[in-house]
């Protein structure tokens, strides 16, 4: 089984643009398995996604955005900076 990411370590990565690979260890999944999400339902998925062709791309700041916004609600009484 693959490492988990932390929501530290996608800010770290030096792009604008995250690619499933990126991603997929954050949500403890396989990437494929958010391709096929993205290209069926991309609301589902709940982050910013740009699909083009065959590519799955999501916006950094818009995935940290998100990320950051949902772990604010699961705990309120956390900082997140």
């Amino acid at each position: 089984m693959r490492k988990r990411t932390t929501l530290e370590e996608i800010k770290k990565i030096d792009k604008e643009m995250l690619s499933c690979e990126d991603v997929a260890p954050y949500f403890g999944c396989d990437p494929q398995d958010i391709r096929v999400q993205a290209k069926t339902d991309p609301s589902a998925l709940g982050v910013p996604t740009v699909i083009i062709g065959s590519r799955v791309k999501f916006p950094k700041d818009g995935f940290v955005n998100y990320c950051e916004a949902a772990l604010f609600l699961k705990d309120p009484r956390r900082t997140y900076a």
